[in-house]
């Protein structure tokens, strides 16, 4: 079974920029078709893994005009668009962009920005870089490329940094290694929206901005003392939930973070973080200093891990197709399930209130569940399979015992099952039944689920193109239905959100006496403190000083967001 390089892109006005990261390729095939079809193949690594894949571009392309570049770490194509207009994202259809799919923040430049029309790639250095033309190939296959320049000096393309914000930068650094908490000063900017349709809460919010960083998830501690932002830079930050001052800076990782989680209440300072570069890093949050990892090994990405077992002494981790197992007390590894998912396992955790239970998630399609007790392997200890039917994002357990089970796809559906008995209520149509739930713009994506024990209650987290949330109550006993929502958060982003950190159990209440509803990052750089509208706080907010701030223009109605 074939797999997925990582692929980054960016585009201006009349070109896209597409960069396949896949180091060492071999019998590298590309081909470009004029109604924007985009196909990769090449075997890699040790073991010669076959990877591929094949876009569906936005729109047509100019296939003579076109450029391409091998190097011994990627493949640099200039695709030059059919006709000059910006694309509202890269691949036509509805659904969300490939796990594998990243916006290349290093070439991006916004729409009202771009001056490089026509002119090239515009404000790119590209160091002499050897390209070769499509044109002339009639969209046929490229062969094996052997003859490109594939010298290391090509593949180096990134834009002089803000001397501002290297310097800043530097001093949050130097804060981090001494692990001292930083004093936030008084509001520079602070928002309070009321919508006011019925049932919707009131919510302000606190604006951090990250500059050009690409926020992707949050991990925060049980007692709220702590909170873990993972960023596209490939660093992890640490802030209080609370007061949000900026304690330090975790870094380490070479490719992008895929998940992070603190341990939990015997070691509430140790964070971990698994990445695409196939490890999982141990971080000590006093220190902001690395203290143990584990390998995957065979250049396997690492998708998702999860801490369980009967024993509390396994540490399980979904990569390329594979289920790892370690004992973290001595970094043992001591299974490896190769025959369950023939994708990407996006997903694994182990069940709450059933520690030896294992379930696993994957672009296949399937989720598994497994019985970790004893000697792992498949032909024993695999209990039970669930087809979803398409690729698999995000799941979740809930409920009393919970028996129940959330999942969100790439697609955007949702379901909902019973992982013991399997039963499932299906909602394919999720966004349309979200979108009805305000008159707000379409709900384009989900981001996560939220449930409450006390309200026992379950919301899907849905968002569109400009950055507003809603919290849409999902029932699935009998009536199945996405209700209206019931809280909103608007004006917090300007693009997509990746993701939500809740700090309260229900869309109207508060964390702990804090007035502190939760917290959401995304593409736009901004790191979000919502409050509830009854919110001690609600007269004071603070913006990191040791963060670039952007600017507070309002934006261009036609400017499109990467994704």
């Amino acid at each position: 079974m074939s797999r997925h390089p990582e692929l980054k892109w960016a585009q201006r006005v009349d070109k896209v920029f597409i960069t396949v990261l896949l180091p060492d390729a071999k019998d590298a095939k590309v081909k470009l078709e004029p109604e924007g079809v985009f196909s990769f193949s090449a075997s890699a690594g040790a073991e010669n893994h076959q990877y591929e894949l094949k876009l569906d571009l936005f729109d047509k392309v100019n296939v003579e005009e076109s450029k391409i570049n091998v190097g011994v770490r990627s493949i640099f194509c200039i695709v030059e668009k059919a006709e000059p207009a910006w694309w509202n994202k890269l691949l036509r259809g509805d659904g969300k962009m490939p796990h594998y799919v990243k916006v290349d923040w290093d070439k991006w430049v916004d729409e009202d920005d771009d001056t490089a029309a026509g002119s090239g790639p515009g404000d790119m250095d590209l160091g002499g870089m050897d390209f070769s033309k499509f044109g002339g190939m009639g969209g046929d296959d490229m062969g094996g490329m052997g003859d490109f320049d594939d010298s290391d000096e090509d593949l180096e393309l990134s834009k002089p940094e803000d001397e501002a914000t290297d310097k800043k930068e530097a001093e949050e650094q130097d804060a981090g290694k001494a692990g001292a908490a930083r004093t936030l000063p008084q509001s520079l900017r602070f928002c309070k929206f009321d919508l006011k349709p019925e049932g919707l809460c009131l919510i302000g919010f606190y604006d951090y901005s990250l500059g050009v960083e690409f926020l992707w998830g949050f991990g925060g501690r049980d007692d709220w003392t702590a909170m873990a932002v993972s960023l596209s830079t490939n660093a992890v930050k640490v802030y209080s939930p609370v007061t949000g001052q900026y304690y330090g800076e975790c870094k380490g990782h070479s490719a992008t973070i895929n998940q992070i989680a603190f341990l939990g209440p015997s070691t509430p300072h140790v964070l971990h973080s698994c990445s695409s570069d196939g490890t999982i890093r141990a971080w000590d949050t006093r220190t902001f200093q690395q203290v143990s990892s584990f390998h995957s090994g065979s250049s396997q990405e690492i998708f998702s891990f999860s801490f369980g077992g009967s024993g509390n002494n396994l540490l399980a981790a979904g990569c390329d197709t594979q289920i790892l197992f370690w004992d973290w007390r001595n970094d043992k590894q001591v299974a490896s399930l190769e025959d369950s998912h023939v994708e990407d396992v996006t997903q694994v955790h182990f069940i709450p209130d059933h520690q030896n239970k294992l379930l696993s998630a994957s672009v296949d399609g399937l989720m598994c569940i497994f019985d970790t007790e004893g000697d792992i392997n498949e032909d024993d200890h695999l209990d039970s399979v669930r087809n979803v039917g398409t690729s698999i994002g995000k799941v979740g357990f809930f409920g009393e015992t919970y028996q129940k089970l959330w999942c969100l796809t790439h697609i955007e559906t949702l379901s909902i099952w019973d992982w013991k008995d399997a039963t499932e209520t299906s909602f394919q149509d999720a966004r349309s039944l979200a979108s009805k739930g305000w008159t707000l713009d379409d709900v384009n994506y989900f981001v996560d689920c939220h449930y409450s024990r006390e309200a026992n209650k379950l919301w899907v987290i849905g968002g569109t193109d400009t950055g507003t949330l809603g919290y849409f109550p999902v029932s699935y006993e009998g009536n199945n239905a996405i209700g209206s929502a019931e809280a909103v958060l608007g004006g917090g982003h300007t693009g997509v959100v990746r993701s939500v950190l809740p700090m309260s159990s229900t869309p109207s209440g508060s964390s702990q006496g804090h007035g502190i509803f939760g917290w959401t990052g995304g593409e736009d750089g901004r790191l979000c403190c919502w409050l509830s509208d009854n919110s001690p706080e609600i007269n004071r907010s603070w913006i990191s000083s040791t963060l670039v701030s952007r600017s507070c223009r309002t934006r261009n109605t036609t400017r499109h967001q990467p994704y």
